[in-house]
């Protein structure tokens, strides 16, 4: 069957129709997809800016601002907590007050107490029902005395850390060994390992032989132990 020249411009045309149609259709849909998208964007950003701004006013509302001073906290060797707060804030830079929304409050506590030379390990940091902040702290302890050169004494603890000058009681002491050897004033400061071969030899000998005193000749190592003998040990420091 022959169709006419006018039926099929007829249907080209209407074909020509439908899709102008459908591309007419797809084209406000991707209008409204778009349309829809920035205002979705833009709501976000405004929720994001209005949460941000009411966020900042409520940290700084009194009850959720703390004072530094306030923590409560142990000291090393029975230390003025105000002081060892002090010395703290003054060794890590924290600021005297802080609120506690902020985020990462209590991670900047954490390094603010491990800057702190007496302190070992920061266990625990814990906001009470009270709004108190409680802070549980490890602190080195005084392992091995040194004499060095310019006359002092310094301490330092099982892992070689150089400890703050500081007056201890007998108590406190008691049966703690001494290295003889003297040996130059450490270049490290406290809270830092002392790379001395010779204090860390020490520190070995004291955990396996527990004696009262060291003394490195040069080639060998001289241990008085608590009941009076004498132990020595050959090697290199």
């Amino acid at each position: 069957m022959k169709r006419s020249v006018g039926t099929i411009r007829v249907r080209a045309a209407h074909r020509s129709s439908r899709l102008s149609l459908l591309l007419h259709i797809r084209w406000q849909t991707w209008v409204a997809l778009i349309g829809a998208g920035l205002t979705l964007a833009g709501l976000h950003h405004t929720f994001y800016l209005l949460n941000t701004f009411l966020m900042s006013k409520l940290q700084m509302q009194p009850r959720y601002v703390q004072d530094f001073e306030a923590i409560v906290c142990p000291t090393p060797h029975g230390q003025d907590r105000c002081q060892f707060l002090a010395e703290v804030r003054y060794l890590s830079g924290h600021p005297p007050h802080f609120s506690i929304l902020v985020p990462n409050t209590a991670e900047r506590l954490r390094q603010a107490f491990a800057a702190h030379p007496w302190v070992a390990d920061v266990r625990e940091i814990r906001l009470t029902a009270y709004g108190s902040i409680l802070v549980d702290l490890q602190f080195r302890q005084p392992q091995l005395q040194v004499l060095l050169s310019d006359g002092s004494i310094c301490w330092v603890d099982q892992d070689g850390i150089l400890l703050p000058a500081m007056l201890f009681s007998d108590q406190q002491v008691e049966h703690k060994p001494i290295l003889k050897s003297v040996r130059p004033v450490p270049g490290c400061s406290a809270g830092q390992r002392w790379d001395d071969p010779v204090v860390l030899q020490a520190l070995r000998l004291v955990k396996a032989y527990q004696p009262h005193q060291l003394h490195w000749t040069g080639d060998r190592w001289q241990l008085q132990l608590d009941d009076g003998r004498i132990v020595q040990v050959y090697g290199t420091p």
